[in-house]
């Protein structure tokens, strides 16, 4: 149940990350080449993810977004909880190429905590003695909710405990719209957000 809700708290704050770059785009001023308008788009929506606070994602992250909602339900700040995940999130965004005047791919490299590893060792913890005997205890004074928070608690503590870093290269294809806009394509969008949590792939959690 708790890995369970963990995950699907992850993918809900990943929907976030979607709806943002989704509903943004990537638009155009003036004097700006198309080069430089995908670099300046793509660096202002992923420098909010840079040292998050409540204050720099309720720019981007609606109180009433359906993922927020979610992430609500299970007794859970989700600020608190994107500021945890992103807490150690950085990128450099490399080459790109513009090409038939509509097409452009731009290479990123994401860096994060292994947020793969902290969720197993915070699984790990709620399977001892211990981890099993408070979850017990919590779930009976304040019911599921609050045995998730304490479940929640321990990945926040595993996550800012956890050294090591992850560093995938992403490879970013966009399309210019005839409106001038430039369109990050679902498949980019989802390897960036997957990349952005550390490289973790939501398919096997």
């Amino acid at each position: 149940m708790f890995r369970k809700s963990l995950r699907s708290a992850m993918l809900a704050g990943f929907a976030c990350l979607l709806v943002m770059f989704v509903a943004c785009g990537v638009t155009a001023c003036s004097g700006q080449g198309d080069e430089q308008v995908i670099r300046s788009g793509i660096s202002a929506e992923l420098d909010t993810f840079k040292n998050p606070t409540k204050e720099s994602l309720s720019k981007v992250i609606g109180e009433n977004d359906s993922s927020i909602e979610e992430i609500k339900s299970y007794g859970v700040d989700p600020y608190e909880f994107l500021a945890h995940c992103f807490k150690s999130f950085d990128y450099k965004i490399g080459d790109i190429k513009v090409s038939n005047g509509n097409e452009a791919t731009a290479n990123v490299s994401v860096t994060n905590v292994d947020i793969s590893k902290a969720m197993q060792k915070t699984s790990e913890r709620a399977d001892s003695a211990d981890g099993t005997a408070k979850l017990a205890e919590v779930y009976a004074a304040e019911g599921q909710n609050g045995a998730l928070r304490q479940f929640f608690t321990w990945f926040y503590e595993c996550i800012d405990a956890e050294t090591s870093t992850v560093t995938t290269d992403v490879s970013i294809k966009a399309t210019k719209t005839s409106d001038g806009k430039w369109e990050l394509d679902d498949s980019s969008l989802d390897a960036l957000v997957s990349a952005a949590y550390g490289g973790a792939d939501f398919a096997s959690m």
